[in-house]
């Protein structure tokens, strides 16, 4: 099953992806969703994604000629931008500013901000330069501080793959502001499902959880099976500034749910004050599980928890 990434960009995102459909429509989800007659949308792509891009802005209604004629659409070839600014296989900063600020500041001109979608850091990632990737990120983030715009970047995961560099991986996820479509799935799940980093996301992942423990004849434990992936859930959106996924798994009479996000941090419980609007969530999941525990990967964790009938 298809998953819609309806999450509103965030100033600096990356987005990890494994195929083309789901670039294609977590990049115009971005540079599309709830578009304002006085944004502008600049794609910094590569060559094998412009006319697929095309195509799908066309598909929720826009006509890229149209917008390009009024000023609101500028398509920049990726690695013909690089071949500009790169020396010595280091991105120069006053080529950055001339190439790239200039055609922001030439798409600012006609609106009032700007989102962008850059390839140009999967280009090199993709050849293994791994920090001529970082030090553009940096320089996309230097720019901000002067222009107006939403930037969203795509990596493909088999670059990442070959590379192999985890600690890189982590570097790249540290220099924005969100990240999505890397969260940690549980590897031997029966059932597993990859939602974005929206409140929207809460109630179909209640909806998969209940839905498979019907299937499964474990209707008895749907009740408590949806509070604990919401509760995970809430948790992973406000902590894991990424995506999330949801894995689950028989365990005899029972039920292993586990919730993967970005964020390295240990879920802690917290004694929430009696009136405080939150803060109880781990607890809750404590009283509906058997047992929960959290399990550390190399980008991200897993945090699970194991219902039993009562």
């Amino acid at each position: 099953m298809t998953v819609t990434h309806a999450y509103r960009p965030g100033k600096h995102v990356v987005h990890f992806f494994v195929t083309t459909p789901d670039f294609l429509s977590v990049a115009v989800d971005h540079l599309t969703r709830d578009l304002g007659d006085d944004e502008g949308v600049v794609i910094v792509g590569r060559r094998s994604h412009v006319q697929p891009l095309a195509t799908a802005l066309r598909a929720r209604g826009l006509v890229p000629d149209v917008l390009a004629a009024e000023g609101r659409l500028v398509v920049a070839d990726a690695d013909r931008m690089l071949e500009r600014l790169v020396v010595d296989s280091r991105p120069d900063a006053d080529a950055f500013d001339e190439v790239v600020g200039g055609t922001l500041r030439q798409a600012t001109q006609a609106t009032r901000s700007v989102r962008v979608l850059g390839e140009m850091v999967a280009a090199l990632w993709d050849v293994g330069n791994c920090i001529g990737a970082l030090e553009l990120e940096q320089l996309w983030n230097g720019l901000r501080a002067w222009l107006r715009f939403d930037l969203l970047c795509c990596y493909p995961l088999d670059a990442q793959d070959a590379i192999g560099s985890i600690p890189t991986l982590v570097d790249v996820c540290d220099t924005h502001d969100a990240v999505t479509g890397i969260a940690p799935a549980e590897d031997r799940a029966e059932r597993c499902r990859r939602f974005p980093r929206t409140p929207l996301s809460e109630r179909p992942a209640r909806a998969f959880v209940h839905d498979t423990l019907l299937e499964w004849q474990l209707d008895t434990l749907a009740t408590d099976a949806e509070l604990v992936v919401s509760e995970l859930a809430t948790n992973a959106m406000t902590h894991g500034s990424s995506d999330f996924t949801v894995s689950l798994s028989r365990r005899g009479r029972g039920v292993r749910i586990a919730v993967g996000d970005a964020a390295r941090g240990r879920p802690s419980p917290v004694l929430a004050h009696p009136e405080a609007p939150r803060g109880r969530g781990l607890g809750m999941v404590g009283a509906c599980a058997r047992a929960w525990g959290h399990e550390p990967r190399p980008i991200g964790k897993l945090v699970w928890a194991h219902l039993l009938p009562s």
